[in-house]
């Protein structure tokens, strides 16, 4: 099982990118002692060409709440994808976000 740690206390920060299969991703944000507040955003790219790979899209936004956990399935539509999480500019409020995001 491949899995990037989540563990983010600023703005326009974002986890180190998951190589995806085309396959589910879970993402869990925020488990046991997590306090990140804000909405955060997870991050799609095409990785076919690891040169030149695409540029980041948001593929989904999410209000956090301290001390509240939250695990979602994100389909990674089509092959050689990267996925990462984070905060935007403007969209992080206080403390430290933490989880995975982890596939098979």
């Amino acid at each position: 099982m491949a899995k990037t740690v989540i563990s983010i206390a600023a703005q326009n920060t974002f986890t180190d990118p998951l190589n995806c299969p085309r396959d589910s991703v879970l993402v869990v944000l925020n488990p046991t002692g997590g306090t990140g507040v804000g909405t955060v955003t997870t991050q799609i790219r095409d990785y076919t060409n690891p040169t030149s790979p695409g540029v980041w899209e948001d593929w989904d936004r999410r209000v956090v709440a301290s001390g509240a956990c939250q695990a979602f399935i994100i389909d990674v539509p089509v092959s050689n994808q990267q996925i990462r999480v984070g905060f935007k500019t403007g969209e992080y409020t206080s403390g430290t976000l933490t989880g995975r995001i982890q596939h098979s």
